[in-house]
């Protein structure tokens, strides 16, 4: 069984698969500021509704973002620990991937009013994004990332110390108005 979690939009969502790419079960939340918790209760929810285990997992797949800074780095943290601690191999994919197909145009919100726009590999920002497909201010309906669309074919197996989120561009941080003092030995 192969476990993915999705959670750099505002909805949080949970996937098993058969080893084959079949899905199983997915489930999916608005959790936008209680990502981790969300997260747990659905994978509880889709075990004990499949009778699966999570030492029947052979690997945990992530939503690497971009979208929330945040939220990008639960999933990704939540797959991480799952793989350490079963043994299990780690994955990710970028956030627009989940929402559709490398030749769709898709846009994905940032803090700075801009929108990520990805299509046929191809990575830019605008403000006002015009026949794609996403999430964030204009769009209706909202199609976020689901782990539900995880494409396995094209995951790239890893060690789980190995998988960091897809931020896009750095984080916008403000450093501290005082420096801080160096530390006595």
């Amino acid at each position: 069984m192969i476990v993915a979690f999705s959670t750099s939009s505002p909805q949080a969502s949970v996937a098993l698969f058969k080893p084959s790419g079949e899905l199983l079960i997915a489930k999916e939340q608005l959790a936008a500021h209680h990502a981790s918790g969300a997260l747990l209760a659905m994978l509880d929810e889709c075990l004990r509704e499949t009778n699966r285990t999570l030492e029947e997992a052979t690997g945990f797949t992530a939503d690497l973002g971009p979208g929330s800074f945040v939220g990008a780095r639960v999933a990704v943290v939540m797959a991480k620990t799952l793989a350490l601690t079963t043994n299990t191999k780690a994955a990710g994919m970028p956030a627009w991937r989940l929402i559709g197909t490398p030749q769709e145009r898709i846009a994905i919100p940032n803090k700075r009013n801009e929108f990520f726009l990805f299509q046929n590999g191809i990575f830019t920002l605008e403000e006002n994004p015009q026949n794609a497909t996403g999430y964030g201010p204009g769009f209706e309906p909202h199609h976020y990332p689901h782990a539900a669309q995880m494409p396995l074919d094209e995951l790239n197996w890893m060690q789980p110390e190995m998988l960091v989120p897809f931020y896009a561009v750095e984080p916008n941080i403000s450093l501290p108005k005082t420096p801080y003092r160096e530390a006595k030995a």
